[in-house]
């Protein structure tokens, strides 16, 4: 197979190499199973830093042989070898086209870039905002609890991912370096952080953020509370000033512990704000707030008895259907 021609290069050589490779064993082994290729976060910006990782949303289509289930198994095989194969960090995120019916997201609609097929962006209106919060608002709760590696159930407050160790546990993502060897950063904790921020933003100012770099600046202008000083100094410290990576100097690292404590009270914040809509979501058996109550419960008396109602009566819905 000739080599791919991006629509869209980055410039960094093994940026984009990665890109064309990826692009090339798709189209290689499931040709015209993948409609369109996108580069999302600060690469497509233009706001790239070395340490920042490559994302990639594909948006296919049904055409593995074996219906979903094997387009499912074998794009996601796919993806995992290409990121593993990479040589830099790579997140693939697979987004079927039958789920964009509802509409696009902020990201995918603005703030992406097409790197190969075609630009099916403008079939589809932007997911109206209040299917926005409520996806921003469960991603943030599923996110918060599940890369920290929090135990299972959920209890208000929440406790430090890990209350002895010098951050906190909040810093312990490893990162792969540009001569392959990794160290800890504190991208989860950026990440936790914008994704709580992006979520707030939609629920209480009924606002879109499109972009990582947007998230704090849109906290301050839309909300404006006690936490815009830590989202700005989470952004600004950890991810501009110091790469993501541990500071090595005793005055950033006092500083990096002390964004550290406070980032718990902004994750308590964001809870008791989340469990009122998550109680709204239960009692209308939304499938997503079902989903994340089997997986993350959230130990309160009211969410506890939504699910267990929900999760009967939805139980009583499809045995009525199969009769």
């Amino acid at each position: 197979m000739s080599r791919i021609q991006l629509l869209l290069a980055t410039g960094i050589a093994g940026v984009d190499l990665a890109l064309t490779r990826t692009v090339e064993t798709f189209e290689g082994e499931v040709p015209g199973c993948v409609l369109a290729y996108y580069l999302d976060g600060s690469l497509a910006d233009g706001d790239s830093i070395a340490t920042s990782d490559l994302d990639l949303t594909l948006v296919i289509t049904s055409c593995v042989e074996g219906g979903d289930a094997g387009d499912h198994d074998k794009l996601n095989e796919i993806a995992a070898r290409c990121q593993r194969d990479a040589g830099l960090e790579l997140d693939i995120g697979l987004l079927d086209e039958r789920e964009l019916a509802n509409g696009l997201t902020p990201m995918l609609k603005y703030a992406s870039r097409l790197i190969h097929g075609e630009d099916i962006r403008d079939r589809y209106p932007l997911l109206a905002i209040e299917d926005w919060t409520r996806e921003r608002m469960n991603a943030a709760y599923w996110l918060m609890n599940r890369v920290f590696d929090r135990p299972a159930a959920v209890h208000i407050p929440l406790g430090y991912p890990d209350p002895d160790d010098l951050f906190y546990g909040y810093a312990r993502r490893p990162i792969r370096l540009s001569d392959g060897s990794f160290a800890a950063s504190t991208r989860d904790l950026v990440r936790v952080s914008g994704w709580i921020a992006t979520a707030l933003v939609a629920h209480r100012a009924s606002r879109y953020v499109s972009r990582k770099r947007d998230c704090h600046r849109e906290y301050r202008y839309a909300i404006g509370d006690q936490w815009s000083n830590l989202l700005d100094d989470i952004y600004e410290r950890c991810r501009t000033d110091w790469g993501y990576l541990i500071p090595a100097g005793s005055e950033d690292r006092r500083r990096l512990r002390t964004i550290c404590r406070q980032m718990l009270g902004f994750e308590n914040h964001f809870l008791t704000i989340y469990r009122d809509l998550l109680l709204q979501q239960l009692r209308e058996r939304a499938p997503r707030a079902l989903w994340l109550m089997e997986r993350f419960p959230l130990a309160d008396a009211s969410i506890s008895a939504a699910f267990r109602s929900a999760r009967s009566r939805t139980t009583i819905s499809r045995a009525t259907e199969e009769r």
